[in-house]
């Protein structure tokens, strides 16, 4: 056996001592327990209205299957759930399509340090007697593929009607890895639910890359959109959307490329289209550009059961519960438009405005 030196001891301990905090292992994930109340809207099926939606700072997909009865990777649900099934907190992501099946996936990127170990995965829940399994995957090369021979992949799990932990390591090959939650049937069952809870990719943070001819990020333009628009994998309306910015929002500035601008938008890199944004000021952080107050009033159609709160804000106290289909008035929105201020059976408060559709612009709502 071999035993450590008093000054080999003493030299490790000074070591950790000394370790900056940039190179301890967390969570790197934004929104690991789908705790937020912002959702975007990856795909709408257009036969029946079905949505797909992934949590802020997440993306996603799924597999459809052509020539096939319908019922073969149908179009999912995806959107927060806020019922019993849940590892802890108000809240998790549920992807569903009843009486048939589904294949779908969400992911993360995220800035790490190259050569660093990671460990990434989540807590699944899935609601089928017949079918249904999952896995977590990585790519170390920060890809958005999860077909491609890159990902490294956990051992597929059933999960059924209890909760599993799914867990997967790698070593990051550069400065942008990415989370894959996956999930996949082969048997229509009603109900099908996938539940995802309490995700983790854990690593070493890293900085976001400096671009070519880019600015540092503290004096970088803000690219503010005009309207409501896609935000896209790449420049090019034939690219996925990764998300969407509202009339008023901004982001930093990363390169601009003519008709498109490459942002910064939440921990990664997306495009916009130019025709629909602005390029003005300067800052590294979201803002929302000056209100249009014009005292108008909008229909909100509530997509899923949603809560009403005191203020503008997912820790704001609970006063209300709105159920799923209701119809309610929006008379003010939050300063980022993020948060909608409705009437509802007497009571006013707020809510999260991508819960739903607004029956009109955003932007023609006063800001409170």
């Amino acid at each position: 056996m071999k035993y450590l030196s008093v000054s080999g001891l003493l030299l490790a301990v000074g070591l950790l001592l000394v370790s900056p905090a940039s190179a301890q292992i967390e969570n790197l994930l934004i929104d690991p327990g789908f705790e937020g109340e912002i959702y975007n809207v990856i795909s709408i099926d257009p036969a029946d209205d079905t949505r797909f939606h992934v949590p802020s700072g997440w993306s996603g997909g799924f597999v459809r299957t052509a020539g096939v009865p319908p019922w073969i990777n149908a179009h999912p649900n995806g959107f927060p759930h806020t019922a019993g099934i849940k590892t802890q907190g108000n809240r998790s992501y549920h992807v569903s399509r009843g009486g048939a099946t589904f294949t779908a996936y969400i992911y993360q990127r995220v800035y790490v340090q190259p050569d660093s170990p990671l460990e990434g995965g989540a807590w699944a829940f899935v609601e089928n007697n017949n079918s249904g399994q999952v896995r977590a995957g990585i790519d170390p090369s920060g890809g958005t593929d999860p077909f491609s021979p890159g990902v490294v992949w956990s051992n597929w799990a059933v999960a059924r009607n209890g909760w599993t932990r799914v867990s997967v390591s790698a070593t990051a090959q550069g400065d942008v890895a990415t989370l894959f939650l996956y999930a996949t049937q082969d048997t229509p069952a009603n109900p099908n639910g996938v539940y995802w809870d309490d995700a983790y990719l854990n690593g070493i943070r890293g900085l976001a890359p400096a671009q070519p001819g880019s600015a540092a990020p503290s004096a970088r333009p803000l690219v503010t959109a005009d309207v409501n628009v896609r935000v896209r994998r790449g420049p090019g309306i034939d690219q996925a959307r990764i998300g969407a910015m509202t009339a008023g929002q901004s982001f930093p500035l990363v390169e601009d490329l003519g008709n498109w601008y490459a942002i910064e938008f939440n921990g990664e890199i997306g495009y916009v289209s130019a025709q629909y944004t602005t390029i003005g000021g300067s800052g590294g952080q979201p803002t929302a550009s000056a209100p249009v107050a014009t005292g108008a009033s909008l229909d909100y159609i509530v997509d899923y059961t949603l809560r009403m709160r005191a203020a503008p804000g997912q820790d704001s106290a609970e006063i209300g519960i709105i159920p799923h289909t209701a119809t309610v008035q929006a008379v003010a929105r939050s300063s980022d438009n993020n948060w909608l201020l409705v009437n509802y059976e007497g009571q006013s408060g707020w809510v999260a405005s991508w819960i739903g559709r607004l029956q009109g612009s955003i932007s023609s709502l006063p800001v409170r």
